[in-house]
């Protein structure tokens, strides 16, 4: 399982948590013990902090994702890149792949997503590059306007779909 399965398989699991705690404070409050987030306020409240709190969770899977997904994207860029430079076969060559690869993760994310419009649809990239948006925006304090909403299930599919249609191993 790669890194960004097992994310949004952790993903999952905090999602169908939160359903209980939501079922659990309709069944009976007074299930939470002592010292709980949810002690001491009424079910309404408790319910409304607990969608509130998730809501953010989400928010937080998408950072999650996407910093994974950018990591596998570089490492690959890396990977190409030296494969290349060990084919080329003068000095010179190799000098020019080399300085073009210095500090590869101070590069435009954006501008790294267009390499791969050689493998993967160009309305995929951009659906990729609103996602990397989302991510920033919240990352950064959500601060308006808003660029655009994703869920976590869709960003998670789309990053997937991004990685097998570039061919990339995971």
């Amino acid at each position: 399982m790669s890194q960004l399965q097992e994310a949004y398989s952790w993903h999952l699991i905090a999602k169908e948590n939160h359903k209980t705690i939501l079922r659990l404070l309709d069944k009976d409050p007074s299930l939470f013990p002592e010292g709980t987030t949810y002690t001491g306020y009424p079910a309404a409240h408790a319910k409304e902090m607990l969608l509130t709190a998730f809501q953010e969770y989400q928010d937080l899977s998408i950072i999650s994702f996407v910093s994974i997904f950018e990591r596998i994207i570089l490492d690959n860029l890396l990977t190409v890149a030296s494969n290349c430079k060990a084919r080329e076969q003068d000095a010179f060559s190799r000098a020019t792949v080399e300085y073009a690869l210095r500090d590869p993760e101070r590069w435009h994310f954006n501008d790294i997503l267009d390499l791969y419009k050689a493998f993967v649809p160009a309305d995929l990239v951009g659906e990729i590059k609103q996602i990397y948006q989302y991510r920033n925006w919240v990352a950064h304090g959500k601060k308006p306007p808003k660029p655009y909403s994703i869920d976590p299930k869709s960003a998670y599919q789309r990053l997937m779909k991004f990685l097998n249609e570039a061919n990339i191993a995971l």
